[in-house]
């Protein structure tokens, strides 16, 4: 949530909105911003939790890492001036230049987040969704069993482009619900910005990825049969 609340979109990108039901949602979607009276808002902060689902619980959370974020910082300068201090005391050597967060240096992660996907496919798994993939035409590209590993280690070379945003919320929301990967899928997606859009060259949002989630549910699209054939193989694999 920390890397999101800073964006203007951060509830439409956050995990928080991807949680929600489809009338919740709804909610949020049709809510119009001209009736948020900030007043009201500050002398009553649940006021508006029956039109936006726990809004009061998401603003609390966002506050409070906030806070727990400062407090880290200041008890890194109290260590960083006790240690200048104990340092001064019995040696002529003085330390000037300590930054806060230089001492304690921690490995950075790359994607912030290891297996993003929370996946574990075997290469007999990857090799049966490559030829599931290849079968729809999901992408406007084949793809080999190496880039289909790195797509679900999100660790591809470049970006594939959608051919259908549809068919590829089916595949993932078919993945998901057969439990080999995250619900956060299209989080997941959207952050580690791993496929363009059928008709636009910009990665796919969060939203986008929503938005053809809810039309799946409302009509299956056109080779859902394909991938469920293939998932049935999946789970032999």
């Amino acid at each position: 949530m920390e890397e999101s609340y800073n964006k203007n979109s951060f509830l439409w990108d956050s995990t928080f909105y991807e949680s929600l039901n489809k009338e919740q949602k709804g909610k949020y979607s049709n809510f119009d911003l001209v009736t948020f009276d900030y007043s009201k808002y500050v002398e009553n902060h649940t006021l508006y939790d029956e039109v936006l689902p726990m809004f009061s619980s998401l603003i609390d959370a966002i506050l409070y890492e906030r806070y727990a974020n400062y407090l880290k910082c200041e008890i890194e300068k109290i260590e960083i001036s006790e240690i200048k201090n104990s340092f001064q005391h019995h040696s002529t050597i003085v330390y000037d230049n300590i930054e806060p967060g230089k001492l304690k240096e921690k490995p950075v992660i790359v994607g912030n987040e290891v297996n993003p996907f929370k996946s574990d496919f075997s290469e007999e798994q990857i090799e049966i969704l490559t030829d599931c993939i290849n079968d729809v035409k999901l992408f406007t590209t084949s793809v080999s069993p190496k880039i289909t590993k790195n797509l679900f280690d999100c660790n591809l070379k470049g970006v594939l482009k959608s051919n259908n945003n549809r068919l590829l919320a089916y595949l993932m929301q078919s993945l998901n619900l057969k439990g080999f990967i995250t619900d956060e899928w299209q989080s997941t997606i959207a952050r580690n910005e791993l496929v363009l859009g059928k008709t636009k060259d910009t990665p796919l949002t969060r939203t986008d990825l929503s938005t053809a989630t809810d039309q799946i549910n409302i009509k299956q699209p056109k080779g859902w049969e394909i991938i469920d054939k293939y998932i049935k193989q999946l789970k032999k694999g």
